[in-house]
């Protein structure tokens, strides 16, 4: 196995809301202020802080992917999830020091002003042998550097249910992957669920390490032939995700788990008679819902299944979650 080096150029993050084997893989990191004075400090990995979640969020969708590759965070995003356009540029300008593969970046910028330099940027980093993803901005016209030509951009889709994707080497944004919400395992600050643009490149970053750490793709040279080689089929990508229940023991057990929480004022959620579920109140009662079902059925869920936030539309799709895990892995405590 090749080792890779991710920068995740990001929120920083927070070591213990990462899976051991995560935080084992996680490396000092920087952080660069935005003040009146810009200032770069190296930050030692146990002195590691997210204020915003993102990041640490980002980190985790790559390691799940990539599980061997060691992650760099480079924090310029504060506690608002913004930095300001020299932030951005000074931090393109210190990865150009490491020996990394991968830079992402599920960030976006609409300042045209800094397009030139941008571009320049991530021309250098190309020809250093490294791979910049980008997202999408969620709400702008504009979205540097995801836009560029030496950038994979990436756009995600909430129709998408898999870790696989879109390519098209023509379009501005070349890639489209799934940015369906995800409950992360650990409450985050100012993010539970992670969506949208910013977990496609992350899912993108991932793939793309991970192919690198097994030699599925030799270098940055290959990534075309990559990228061409595994993408989707659209119909598959966008398939409706399988998640009936099968299992009539499972989903009665589910069901009288749920309504137990509600009739003890555990969640604040609405049931009907067809086990459709609506109104869940906040987001803790989403993860009250998932502990109390990895208790009842002596199960992980987290580490072992996507917990997509459409799980908690109906007990089927609950049920169906734990069905996955009967296998020799989960079964109904006592």
């Amino acid at each position: 196995m090749k080792q890779v080096n991710v920068a995740i150029i990001d929120s920083g993050i927070q070591l213990n809301a990462l899976c051991e084997s995560a935080r084992n893989n996680t490396q000092n990191g920087y952080i660069i202020n935005g003040g009146t004075v810009l200032s770069i400090a190296g930050i030692k990995r146990d002195r590691l802080e997210d204020h915003n979640g993102h990041g640490t969020a980002c980190a985790s969708v790559i390691h799940r992917i990539a599980p061997g590759a060691k992650l760099i965070p480079i924090c310029i995003l504060g506690q608002n999830g913004r930095c300001s356009s020299r932030q951005l540029i000074n931090a393109l300008e210190l990865v150009k020091n490491f020996d990394v593969q991968i830079v992402n970046m599920s960030i976006s910028s609409n300042d045209i002003k800094i397009r030139r330099r941008i571009n320049k940027l991530v021309t250098e980093l190309q020809e250093q042998g490294k791979i910049c993803v980008a997202s999408q901005s969620n709400d702008r016209w504009i979205s540097y550097p995801a836009e560029l030509r030496k950038v994979l951009g990436v756009a995600g889709s909430p129709a998408v249910f898999s870790e696989e994707y879109l390519y098209d080497h023509d379009k501005k944004i070349q890639i489209v992957a799934s940015g369906a919400a995800e409950l992360m395992k650990y409450k985050l600050p100012r993010l539970c669920f992670f969506r949208g643009n910013s977990r496609a490149a992350a899912i993108i970053s991932g793939i793309l390490a991970n192919a690198l750490s097994t030699g599925d793709m030799s270098d940055s040279d290959d990534l075309e032939k990559y990228l061409l080689t595994n993408v989707c089929d659209r119909q598959k990508l966008f398939r409706k995700p399988d998640m009936e229940s099968r299992d009539q023991l499972i989903y009665k057990e589910v069901y009288m788990c749920v309504k137990k929480l509600i009739s003890r004022e555990v969640i604040h959620v609405r049931i009907d008679q067809s086990g459709n579920l609506a109104d869940i109140g906040t987001l803790d009662d989403y993860y009250r819902i998932i502990h109390t079902l990895e208790s009842d059925f002596s199960c992980n869920i987290f580490g072992k299944k996507i917990v997509y936030k459409r799980y908690f539309e109906s007990v089927e799709y609950l049920s169906s979650l734990i069905e996955g895990l009967v296998d020799g892995e989960c079964s109904k405590g006592s």
